[in-house]
C-alpha cells in the first residue's frame, strides 16, 4: 500500500504532466491550482502576521484569517516591499472597515513616520513628519514626530477625558 506522501507525489506528477501536455482531467488541474493558491495565500498571511504582529494579536487567529482572505481578493501581493508593505496596505484596508486594532494603529504610525510608500516599495523618509491618531479604549491621542536630523521617531500617548475626583460626599464623610 502506498504511503500518503507517495500518493501526493503521484497526483502532483499527474497534474504537472496534464498541465504541460494540456491533457488530462481539467478538474484535477483546477483542483491543484486551487491547492497551490490556498498555500500561497496562507504563506502570505503568515508573513504579514509576523511583520504586523499587532494586527494578528488584536484580531485573533480566526478573524485575521477571514479578513486577510477578503483583503487578498481585492489587493494583490505588492511586487516590491514584501510583507511589511503588504501589512501596511492590510492595515489601511482594516482601518476602512473600522476593524484596525488600537495596537496596530501605533505600529502603523511608526511605519508611516519612518517610511513612505512609492511605487509599492517602502522608502525611508528624509524630511520631518508629524502624525496624530486617536485610540478608542482607553481614550488616548497619539502624537508622532519624525525629525531625521534630531531623532529618528518619537510617539507620545496623551490621555483624553476627565479624571474622576473623589469627594468627601462620595466617600461617605460629611461634606
Amino acid at each position: 500500500m502506498a504511503s500518503a506522501r507517495e500518493r501526493v507525489s503521484a497526483n502532483q506528477t499527474k497534474a504537472l504532466r496534464g498541465i504541460v501536455a494540456q491533457t488530462g482531467s481539467p478538474q484535477l488541474v483546477t483542483e491543484w491550482v486551487g491547492v497551490a493558491h490556498d498555500a500561497l495565500l496562507r504563506k502570505r498571511a503568515w508573513a504579514c502576521s509576523l511583520a504586523w504582529a499587532s494586527i494578528a494579536r488584536g484580531l485573533g487567529a480566526a478573524d485575521f484569517t477571514v479578513l486577510f482572505r477578503q483583503y487578498a481578493q481585492v489587493r494583490p501581493y505588492p511586487p516590491v516591499g514584501g510583507s511589511l508593505v503588504d501589512g501596511r496596505f492590510f492595515a489601511t484596508y482594516l482601518d476602512g472597515l473600522k476593524r484596525l486594532p488600537d495596537a496596530a494603529k501605533v505600529q502603523a504610525m511608526a511605519f508611516d513616520l519612518r517610511y513612505g510608500i512609492t511605487n509599492g516599495d517602502k522608502v525611508v523618509r528624509r524630511r520631518p513628519k508629524m502624525l496624530v491618531a486617536r485610540i478608542r479604549r482607553p481614550s488616548y491621542l497619539l502624537v508622532g514626530v519624525h525629525l531625521p536630523w534630531l531623532v529618528d521617531m518619537h510617539i507620545r500617548r496623551i490621555r483624553l477625558g476627565r479624571r474622576k475626583m473623589k469627594t468627601a460626599a462620595r466617600q461617605g464623610g460629611a461634606a
